[in-house]
């Protein structure tokens, strides 16, 4: 009896477990359907999605689980579709003030440099033309054509070509730029103009002008005649003159020799001669660099001194002169070398023949000295100089 009762009970139970199972599953189930509502409406206004998942049985727990994990992939899907895009930019990297201060440096010296051009190509073509004008008149411009170009749209600065007849086009072009310095340009913008100048061939380069330069020069030689009796012992001089165009040389020189009379005719004649010559020459230099050999001509007034005379008994008593004077104007021909060892210091050689002109000799040296009637004077005999020397310019 008692058995029966408690089998009784337990399907009581049984019954009981099992209707408040289907009525929580139900409740379950409409929690479910409230749930995916609410998640609808939240997905249309915030995308956000909040879930009440709580049961008391081990299926509910299951099913409202998944039915969390299903509602979280909603709301991230539905979160990634309603959040707005955000673009993420780099700050702009901003330039240091020594680095603006560099371009406006650049910009300034391109402006200056394109200031100066222009000045020096336009000095230029005004020097060009009027030296165009001086040596070919209206030649130059009818033989040459300036065209400018200029490009507005690109800004480009307008350039001037010179265009030559077809027949001088083969020749080279000389392209000069020079850059020069000035302390205050002109504020005002212009054009750069770069002109390309065609110099003929046959103009050669302008050389520099020799000054004339004087010079002192001191010499030493000797001098041989063509008479038996005399023997030539030295020579010595100085003179004095100018350089012309590196080429010419005048001088002006005094020269003293002193020579010896044989008196082997027992005559009472001078044993001794002193001989002074004041010329003036020309010379003419072949070669223009330090070795210079020249040629030229000398004029030339002898002045002759006879003294020391041997006093011979009949012609002394007739004639007792101590000695005895007389002139004479040569002409000579000359030639040598000269090598400057510095602009201002040279040595050299030379050689000159001095043939006689005219002279003046009073003496009677036949009936006063006893000499013969054929005896030649030496005013009338021909000689050879020969000159070593110094010569410094200044």
């Amino acid at each position: 009896m008692k058995f029966s009762r408690f089998v009784a009970i337990i399907a009581v139970i049984s019954m009981a477990a099992s209707a408040y199972a289907e009525e929580d599953g139900g409740r379950l189930r409409r929690n479910v359907d409230v749930a995916e509502s609410d998640m609808n409406d939240s997905l249309n206004s915030n995308g956000v999605v909040i879930l009440n998942t709580n049961t008391n049985s081990n299926n509910s727990s299951a099913e409202a689980e998944s039915t969390a994990k299903q509602g979280q992939k909603t709301t991230v899907e539905a979160e990634a579709i309603a959040q707005p895009t955000t673009i993420v930019e780099a700050s702009p990297v901003v330039e240091s003030k020594a680095e603006i201060l560099r371009k406006q440096r650049i910009d300034a010296e391109i402006n200056t440099e394109q200031k100066i051009v222009e000045k020096l190509e336009d000095s230029r073509l005004q020097e060009e033309r009027a030296r165009a004008e001086r040596l070919f008149g209206n030649k130059f411009e009818s033989n040459q054509t300036i065209v400018v170009e200029e490009q507005k749209q690109h800004h480009t600065p307008p350039v001037v070509i010179i265009e030559e007849e077809k027949h001088k086009i083969d020749r080279p072009t000389q392209v000069t730029i020079e850059k020069v310095e000035i302390i205050h340009p002109e504020t005002d913008k212009s054009e750069v103009v770069i002109e390309t100048r065609h110099k003929p061939h046959h103009h050669e380069e302008e050389k520099p002008v020799e000054k004339n330069r004087f010079f002192v020069a001191g010499q030493f030689g000797n001098l041989s005649y063509d008479a038996s009796n005399m023997k030539s012992n030295y020579g010595l001089g100085v003179s004095a003159g100018t350089i012309v165009d590196n080429r010419w040389a005048l001088e002006l020189g005094y020269f003293y020799s002193e020579h010896s009379v044989d008196t082997w005719w027992v005559f009472p004649l001078y044993s001794k001669l002193d001989q002074h010559d004041l010329s003036a020459s020309a010379k003419y230099y072949v070669l223009p660099g330090k070795l210079k050999p020249y040629i030229g001509g000398s004029a030339t007034y002898i002045s002759r001194t006879y003294n020391e005379r041997s006093k011979y008994e009949e012609y002394w008593y007739r004639n007792q002169n101590e000695d005895e004077s007389t002139s004479a104007v040569n002409l000579g021909v000359l030639g040598g070398v000269d090598f400057f060892i510095t602009d201002n210091f040279s040595i050299g050689g030379g050689l000159e023949y001095s043939f006689n002109v005219m002279n003046n000799n009073p003496v009677d040296w036949g009936n006063d000295y006893g000499l013969p009637e054929d005896a030649k004077d030496l005013e009338e005999i021909n000689f050879y100089v020969f000159k070593l020397g110094v010569k410094y310019a200044f």
